[in-house]
């Protein structure tokens, strides 16, 4: 993806002006980030969006006294990186967004983005777009969480993101689902037909 599919997949949620158009794109930044980097820590402020255009990413949360972390969201090329408490409330972010392959990535400012709508009052509508569909994911797995069993949190996992198969490490796969690595591998080697 380009800024210019990143443009592209705006249109589809609301029609973007020329002058909107020049306005988004002068104001992203196309960066290169190596494997491991961390966008942004917990306790940080979120000034930034990132829109994610080649590469895997994830979100964590620490837990257990700030001893543990567990993967939150697991974020594919489309997707966008932000925490959405800190950059819309400005409070310290809650969680971690950390490079999980090399990426390249697509940066714009809180600064630049509240001009923006300041300035195209429309480009409104696409930002509370973007964060609903921000909200839906982070509904989706709080669902899967919720199941009694590691047996139906997995086979929800190979239902509803099946763009993860294969594309994420087993560990981060299994955090993601609230399950411990051995469970998780149990399940799948049962799903791949074994005893």
């Amino acid at each position: 993806m380009t800024a210019q599919l990143f443009l592209e997949n705006l249109q589809k949620i609301n029609p973007l002006s020329s002058d909107l158009k020049n306005a988004i794109v002068q104001k992203l930044k196309h960066e290169h980030y190596e494997k491991d980097t961390i966008l942004l820590r917990e306790e940080q402020y979120c000034d930034n969006y990132w829109i994610l255009l080649d590469g895997v990413a994830e979100s964590t949360m620490s837990y257990g006294r700030k001893t543990k972390t567990t993967t939150t969201r697991i974020m594919l090329p489309g997707h966008i990186m932000v925490s959405v408490l800190s950059f819309y409330q400005g409070q310290r972010s809650d969680e971690a967004i950390r490079l999980i392959t090399d990426c390249e990535i697509l940066t714009i400012s809180r600064k630049d983005v509240t001009q923006i709508c300041e300035e195209f009052i429309e480009f409104n509508m696409h930002m509370l777009q973007l964060h609903c569909k921000y909200m839906c994911e982070m509904a989706t797995r709080a669902k899967m969480m919720k199941m009694p069993t590691t047996k139906m949190k997995y086979d929800f996992y190979q239902k509803e993101f099946t763009d993860f198969h294969n594309l994420i490490p087993l560990n981060k796969a299994a955090s993601f689902t609230g399950m411990s690595l051995s469970a998780f591998k149990r399940h799948r080697y049962s799903s791949y037909g074994g005893k």
